[in-house]
């Protein structure tokens, strides 16, 4: 990563280390010159006073999103406790959520950086890996959850990039392993290499491949009634659901419905 490209920059960049592990790490790297660096919850705390978990999602970063906005920063990059998860705020203070981040770092190895390579994604990581895997004619791996199912892949395809749903991404030249310090750095590359915001490259990117949602719903379940709901959940084989039609069902991890709209 060109480190001194960063720090002349002149970016204005607000991190969240969650009270863990890895303060101090990002500004250590790139603080200097022209980039500035203002870290928060950058105290070791082991209860991690206000967050239920340290984990960069959307709800634990409305502080860093309101510090962003409220500094005109460019960037707010977040780590969770051990700093092996990233999460990102753009310069408006938005949330980009970690399918538009992994697909953002893939297109960026891809095109900005000219490399070449396998792509691994866990089943729950976003379509639009597949999208660029076509796009750049690279293949991609997918595996189920977790990242000891994508480090294997990594290793045995020399891959580019393998990356999660929860916001865990490895790179090829460096451990096979999440890393959240080096995910954030690469983000910031991307801005200082294409001088472009966040905002607007994530446009481009849906300019590429199309419009992608995604959102994430937990459910607690009473512990005694879920063996239950799992056994009803494998015995269903619907052809449509919320009027939507079931093109596929597998189980290579839990159980997945994929639809297509009626009458496509």
């Amino acid at each position: 990563v060109d480190l001194q490209g960063i720090k002349e920059a002149g970016f204005k960049v607000v991190t969240d280390a969650m009270y863990g592990s890895g303060a101090g790490y990002l500004g250590a790297l790139i603080q200097g010159n022209a980039t500035r660096i203002e870290e928060l919850h950058g105290e070791r705390n082991p209860l991690f006073p206000g967050i239920a978990q340290p984990e960069p999602v959307a709800h634990n970063l409305h502080e860093l999103s309101r510090v962003v906005v409220e500094q005109n920063a460019d960037v707010g990059l977040a780590l969770d406790g051990d700093a092996d998860r990233f999460g990102l705020i753009d310069e408006r203070g938005e949330f980009i959520s970690p399918l538009q981040v992994f697909a953002l770092l893939a297109l960026y190895l891809l095109e900005t950086r000219g490399e070449r390579g396998p792509l691994v994604k866990s089943l729950t990581a976003t379509s639009m890996i597949y999208r660029l895997g076509k796009l750049f004619s690279v293949p991609v791996h997918e595996t189920p959850v977790g990242f000891k199912y994508i480090c294997p892949i990594m290793l045995q395809e020399n891959a580019l990039i393998g990356g999660e749903e929860s916001g865990g991404y490895g790179f090829r030249g460096h451990i096979p392993e999440r890393d959240g310090i080096l995910s954030g750095i690469l983000l910031l590359d991307l801005i200082a290499r294409t001088g472009k915001s966040l905002s607007t490259l994530l446009e481009e990117l849906y300019g590429l491949i199309g419009p992608h949602y995604y959102d994430r719903v937990d459910l607690q379940f009473d512990r005694q009634h879920r063996q239950t709901l799992m056994s009803r959940l494998y015995d269903c084989h619907p052809k449509i659901l919320a009027e939507t039609r079931v093109t596929k069902i597998d189980h290579a991890d839990g159980i997945r419905f994929q639809f297509s709209h009626l009458g496509a």
